[in-house]
This record gives structure tokens, C-alpha cells and sequence, in this order.
């Protein structure tokens, strides 16, 4: 194989580099770094396999629908894709090479290509798709190997322990790596059948893990005990099933250049913070004077409500809108709101009238969004709290999809997710200093969050190939392949 992509969901070059893990330290000695950016607007998996921003292809982790109400979307495939972008898989292609993709995530339905495609969770699909729905796979008759390996197309923390209540550890990581281990023999055998020339590899089980267990994972980076050493044992067994996987790649495919990466990095977060209260302080959100007792019942309680049942209440949309905390504002007062349902996108929306037919004139959205950036860093809160907003459009001004972005975007510490489903400003991580318990777990992101500092590390001829005005961010994946293949 001429150019092998490996993608490892969530890793962190520190993260690699603290466990045991002699293979892929190897490895990483043996390229070459290149220190990468992410803002966590713009999906970094999207950005991989289309060379651009969010703001440009649609690849956003979550947006407003824009239709005038206050619906929001978390999910993002192959259909919601920016039809005139330029996928990697095409532009290879056209230059008659063979591709070979798998596990990427947001890959779905798959394309057609020269090749074989097999696609990947993530961006809302559904884990369970069989793989004879002509959209996971392609051609069909891979088919045969994946259901012969009882391939995996991902397991998260839903799926393990909302649904399967596997709570005891050892067989919640067993499941995790039987994923990567069938993953990665599914992969080996599908490119002997058919060999490519460009491969695209990615494994997530390290990001189930991280999100879960990064306040654990952070002690051991920083070489403190550990709250729990029998669970920081079974860590261990992870990172070290994940460095036998990628081993065994390389043992079985002749790889000549390659690019290791993520999506993005991991931080343990001790707190979060909702900004929605921030606003109301500095007079720009108006409360709700008539909250509904049901809904406020409903956000106590929906942590013991039956996993299925959720994901069926989820489903219907009048019971979703009514319930959804962003909507605790008059909506015809309200100035500005903020929205954050996975904890990544840090910014204030202007409750305008072409978006959200809210009280702010398209002519007035720039000085009203000046003015709460004043407000902000002027504030108490900014100082207490380390925030600092700034205007969007010093970065993405007259892009594409630039009205899905927050017109304010504010700047946190590492270790503060910025959430709209807390009942307060700022709230600890009341989980982030204790032993983990799997049967306390009540969502993904239970002490980790995403960090910008992806992991790039390519060839010594690959790096020839990055020019001095190339963006440090994953649109770099597309630009070398690209140039790689002449």
C-alpha cells in the first residue's frame, strides 16, 4: 500500500505515550510531528476526507436547523454532506487510485468507489445496521468477511451500559477490544481480496473510553495515583490490545508511507458552564416567567427514565421541543442564547429574525453582537471564570455556512465544558475525583471532553509535501493524499 491513513478517535500523543505501548511509540519515533488545531466547530473526520472547514462543507459537530424555530441537529452523514464538496475517495479515483476505507466515522450511507468501503459510525447513525442494507458496505461481497468476523461498527456507552448493562469492567473493555480486534482482522483480509493503493483505517473504541474515563487517564499522564488501580489496570489491558491491533496491521500489509491521527485530543473537565445564565445576569436573555413544572421535572428526573424509553421520547419532537432547556427563555424578549447539547461548541447564537424569528434585525446582529462581547469580558464572570468572546466573523466571515456558527464564540479553560442543560453558571463535575462506576455512568461525556491538540504525525516524505500556507488543521489529510498521488 503506497499511503496508509491510521485514525484513532480521541488519542493524544501524551495519551499514547503513557501507556505501554512499544509498538506504536515506535512508530511515532519514527515520523514526523506536525502540531495541528482543531476549533471543535467543524467535525475532524469531515475535515479528513474533504480538506475544509465545516463552515464551507456542513461538517459542523452540531448547528440550528435555521427553519425559524429552535431545533438543533447533533447528527451529520453522508447525505447532509455540501453537495459541491470534493471527496477524498472521488479525487482519488479520478487519478485511477483504489481506495480502501473503514470505520471512519460520519461515512455513511457508503459511496461507490474503486476500491472497498466500509462505512462508520458516528454522526447519528444508527450502531445496529446490518451490513446487507446496500449503505454500510461496498461491494456486497465484503459482506461475507465482515458477518464471518462478526464485525463491530461501534459500541459507546449507551450501548454497553444502558442497553447490555455490562457494569462489571473487565467485560465492558472485553467488548471493546473484541471491536478493534475484529476490526482490525476484517481489514487485513478484505485487502487481500482487494488490494488498494490509498487505505483508511479508523478505530474508535479509544474515544468511548476517553469520555468515560479521562479523569483517570489524565492522573496516570501526570503520574499521580490513580482512583481506582484495578480499573486503571483494565486501561492498561486497552491501550495495550490497541497497540497489538495496530502491530498486526503493519505485520500483514505493506505499508510504504503513512499518517497517524485523530480527530482531536482528550481533557479530564472538572466543571461546566452555561452561559445562558450569564446572559440573563447582563440583561440579554429574559427568563421564562412561566417555566413549566414538567419539563423542569423532566430535566431532574430523565436520568432514571429506561434508556429505550428515552430514545423513544427523543423521537417525538413536540415532547423534545418542550422539554429542551434553551427554550426556558421568552423568546420574543431574548437578545441572545446559547446552545450546547454535546459540550464543544462554546459560543452565543443572536436570537435574530432570519434565523430564529426572534426580536433582533438582521441590520442591528453586528453591533448587538460587539456590544455582548463588551459585557462579557467587562464582566466579573469573565475574570472569575477565564472567558474571554469575540466575534465569529473575525474568523468566518462570508463562508458558506457561516450563519450555523455562533456569532460569539468565547474562550474557556481546557478543564470547563461549556454546557446549556445545567441548572446554574458554573457546576462541578461532581464525578471528576472519584473511583469510576459503571453503574453510576449516566451519559457519554462523563469526565472527558474533546481537546484541539489532534494527533498528526506523517513520513518524511509525506512532510515534504505541506505548504507554508496550509492551515495546521485535519483539512492537511486531503491536501497531502492529494498531492501524494500526482
Amino acid at each position: 500500500m503506497e499511503l496508509f491513513v491510521l485514525g484513532i478517535d480521541a488519542a493524544s500523543e501524551e495519551m499514547l505515550r503513557a501507556f505501554d505501548m512499544p509498538f506504536v511509540h515506535n512508530l511515532l519515533d519514527s515520523l514526523k510531528k506536525k502540531e495541528l488545531n482543531e476549533d471543535l466547530i467543524s467535525r475532524g473526520w469531515v475535515e479528513t476526507y474533504t480538506g475544509q472547514h465545516a463552515s464551507r462543507t456542513k461538517g459542523f459537530y452540531e448547528f440550528p436547523m435555521i427553519d425559524k424555530t429552535y431545533d438543533w441537529s447533533i447528527s451529520f452523514n453522508l447525505n447532509i454532506i455540501d453537495k459541491t464538496s470534493n471527496l477524498l475517495w472521488e479525487t482519488l479515483n479520478k487519478k485511477d487510485v483504489s481506495v480502501g476505507f473503514m470505520g471512519v466515522p460520519t461515512t455513511y450511507p457508503v459511496p461507490k468507489v474503486e476500491g472497498f468501503f466500509v462505512g462508520g459510525g458516528g454522526g447519528g447513525r444508527a450502531l445496529n445496521s446490518s451490513f446487507d442494507d446496500g449503505k454500510s458496505c461496498f461491494p456486497n461481497e465484503i459482506s461475507k468477511i465482515l458477518d464471518n468476523n462478526n464485525y463491530i461498527i461501534d459500541e459507546r456507552v449507551p450501548s454497553l451500559l444502558f442497553e447490555k448493562k455490562i457494569y462489571e469492567p473487565t467485560l465492558f473493555f472485553d467488548k471493546l477490544i473484541e471491536m478493534m480486534d475484529r476490526r482490525t482482522q476484517s481489514y487485513i483480509e478484505i485487502y487481500k481480496l482487494k488490494p488498494v493503493r490509498f487505505g483508511f483505517l479508523a478505530y474508535r473504541a479509544l474515544a468511548t473510553v476517553a469520555y468515560l474515563s479521562m479523569s483517570e487517564i489524565q492522573r496516570f499522564i501526570d503520574k499521580e495515583s490513580p482512583l481506582d488501580k484495578s480499573y486503571l489496570n483494565e486501561l492498561k489491558r486497552f491501550f495495550a490490545a490497541l497497540d497489538t491491533n495496530i502491530e498486526k496491521i503493519f505485520d500483514n500489509i505493506n505499508i510504504q508511507n503513512v499518517m497517524l491521527l485523530s480527530d482531536h485530543g482528550m481533557v479530564a473537565f472538572d466543571s461546566t458552564i452555561n452561559f445562558n445564565f450569564l446572559l440573563q445576569k447582563l440583561g440579554y436573555q429574559i427568563k421564562k416567567s412561566n417555566t413549566s413544572k414538567f419539563r423542569n421535572y423532566i430535566y431532574r428526573h430523565k436520568d432514571i427514565i429506561p434508556y429505550g424509553l428515552r430514545q423513544k421520547l427523543k423521537k417525538n419532537k413536540t415532547l423534545k421541543s418542550s422539554v429542551k432547556r434553551v427554550l426556558d427563555f421568552d423568546v420574543k424578549e431574548t437578545l441572545a442564547f446559547s446552545l450546547s447539547e454535546l459540550g464543544e461548541v462554546s459560543g452565543i447564537f443572536i436570537n435574530d429574525e432570519i434565523r430564529f424569528n426572534g426580536p433582533v434585525l438582521e441590520k442591528d446582529i453586528q453591533n448587538k453582537v460587539a456590544e455582548i462581547c463588551d459585557s462579557i469580558n467587562n464582566s466579573p464572570e469573565a475574570k472569575r471564570y477565564k472567558l474571554h468572546a469575540f466575534s465569529s466573523k473575525d474568523r468566518f466571515n462570508g463562508e458558506k455556512y457561516e450563519s450555523l456558527i455562533p456569532n460569539i464564540i468565547i474562550t474557556k479553560p481546557l478543564n470547563t465544558k461549556s454546557l446549556t442543560t445545567t441548572p446554574r453558571l458554573y457546576t462541578e463535575n461532581a464525578w471528576f475525583n472519584k473511583p469510576l462506576d459503571l453503574k453510576n455512568v449516566r451519559h457519554d461525556n462523563w469526565t472527558g471532553g474533546k481537546k484541539a491538540n489532534a494527533l498528526f504525525f506523517i513520513t518524511s516524505e509525506l512532510e515534504k509535501l505541506v505548504l507554508e500556507e496550509d492551515k495546521n488543521d485535519l483539512t492537511l489529510t486531503y491536501k497531502i493524499a492529494d498531492r501524494f498521488f500526482k
